[in-house]
């Protein structure tokens, strides 16, 4: 006999399964992002270290400063439309880790985790559970929330009195400080939010276990 309570639907399995997906596709872009910032890190510093002679001295005009050109296309081929131009030294250093690049992709991705929760997956949720979208709750996405209003709407500020309401994610901000998101935070951030959705699936389902502290993935079966 089947003892699943009717609250876990085949309906309730796909919007649990689509968001776990969409989590770790987010997980798999952010990595990959950073990769290719470490990448683009690597290439320019070797050709600056061929610029450099032996003595350790610049060719070319002293003390000039060097600036590359990035383009969508190869930029080596005739016609092509340059995207930027920027000093090395600024390239480098927004494509170094934790630098602007990875900021601005973890930042993007935090805002984009939230919005899919919030406007997609809370109602869903709820119609799936027949209550009202208010009574879907997470402590995680609420401390997303306060960090996603701070870069939006405070120039990455994130107050002392939003910092207060954090739950979860306290320890790795500080009050009337620049959001900062590492690859430890980002990490942790997804980890929390699976053990979310984890505990989420266990209440629901009525399955019994000693809690989701130790969760770092979830894997929902496919029929």
């Amino acid at each position: 006999m089947d003892k699943t309570p009717a609250i876990f639907t085949p309906e309730y399995s796909r919007i649990a399964r689509a968001f776990i997906d969409f989590v770790n596709v987010q997980v798999g872009a952010y990595m990959d992002a950073c990769s290719g910032f470490a990448k683009n890190k690597s290439i320019v510093e070797r050709q600056v270290h061929r610029d450099v002679r032996p003595d350790g001295t610049k060719r070319g005009l002293k003390d000039a400063p060097r600036v590359m050109m990035t383009a969508v296309k190869d930029p080596t081929q005739p016609d092509v439309l340059m995207h930027r131009i920027v000093l090395v030294s600024e390239y480098i250093a927004a494509n170094t880790v934790a630098g602007s690049n990875e900021q601005h992709h973890a930042r993007a991705a935090i805002t984009f985790l939230y919005a899919y929760w919030d406007e997609e997956v809370r109602p869903d949720l709820a119609r799936a559970l027949g209550v009202p979208t208010k009574e879907i709750t997470s402590d995680i996405f609420g401390d997303l929330r306060l960090i996603r209003h701070a870069v939006l709407h405070n120039k990455g500020v994130l107050t002392d009195t939003a910092y207060q309401k954090l739950k979860l994610i306290r320890e790795h901000f500080s009050p009337n400080d620049v959001v900062s998101l590492p690859n430890a935070t980002m990490h942790r951030t997804f980890a929390l939010i699976k053990q979310d959705m984890a505990q989420r699936v266990i209440n629901d389902s009525g399955l019994q276990g000693d809690g989701t502290g130790d969760i770092i993935e979830v894997a929902i079966q496919r029929k």
